[in-house]
């Protein structure tokens, strides 16, 4: 058992530096328009890193959190490298936030089912007609998807920060994650409203640094590191 923790804490600890450099280079120093090639290599070694976190874990938790990177790689395949596929691969996210919401069942502060899938519902069906109302002949297919995926995430960030003593690496990816949401969404708002006199969107869109990945990398690693260092799991 030891040598199996010492293993897997030698693993983290590579993966961690080599995600940390992988950081540095994509978000803060930038390479001649190649950054999405480690944008996306990144993303595909959460998924390794997963996978082997399962198989020396083999905790149901782990299988969890293994399947959410799963659709988190289909979903960033389809943004990173595909063209003209966002709707589909905002699809996939929810999947990723079900994952999520499975995993929330696990913990101490939690809606019963019943209540939860009320709830859940009740909110994405009210966002959704806010949005209608707004947007009216803009609202499409990835409004629609974006909504229903947004307002599940938030609801599990919530309850996930309630219950942040017992897996604090998890609360702290999904906060991470929800910021390069919000950076996301305030940077593609101008395709659907007029923003050009609103300085904080504008600052946003024209930040020398890309927000949205420099919340993304260390999200993903922190949900990554949350299937090890766990104390709900670990106790």
């Amino acid at each position: 058992m030891r040598k199996q923790q010492s293993i897997v804490s030698w693993m983290l600890g590579c993966y961690v530096l080599i995600q940390l450099i992988a950081y540095i280079l994509s978000v803060f120093i930038g390479i001649s328009g190649k950054n999405y090639i480690i944008n996306y290599a990144s993303i595909v070694f959460n998924f390794l890193m997963g996978l082997l976190l399962f198989i020396f874990l083999k905790k149901n938790d782990s299988l969890i959190v293994l399947i959410a990177l799963v659709f988190t790689l289909v979903a960033d395949t389809g943004l990173i490298i595909l063209e003209d596929v966002e709707t589909i691969s905002v699809f996939f996210f929810i999947f990723v936030q079900l994952c999520y919401a499975i995993r929330i069942r696990q913990f101490s502060l939690k809606l019963p089912l019943k209540f939860d899938i009320i709830v859940r519902f009740g909110l994405v069906i009210m966002f959704e007609v806010i949005a209608l109302v707004v947007l009216k002949e803009n609202f499409n297919g990835l409004v629609l998807v974006a909504l229903l995926y947004f307002v599940n995430f938030v609801i599990n960030l919530f309850f996930t920060l309630m219950n942040i003593k017992q897996t604090i690496l998890f609360a702290l990816g999904l906060l991470l994650f929800i910021l390069c949401d919000i950076s996301l969404g305030l940077r593609m708002l101008g395709d659907f409203i007029d923003v050009s006199n609103n300085s904080f969107i504008q600052a946003i869109t024209t930040a020398p640094i890309d927000l949205v990945w420099m919340f993304y990398f260390p999200s993903q690693v922190l949900i990554v590191l949350s299937m090890k260092y766990n104390r709900m799991v670990n106790e």
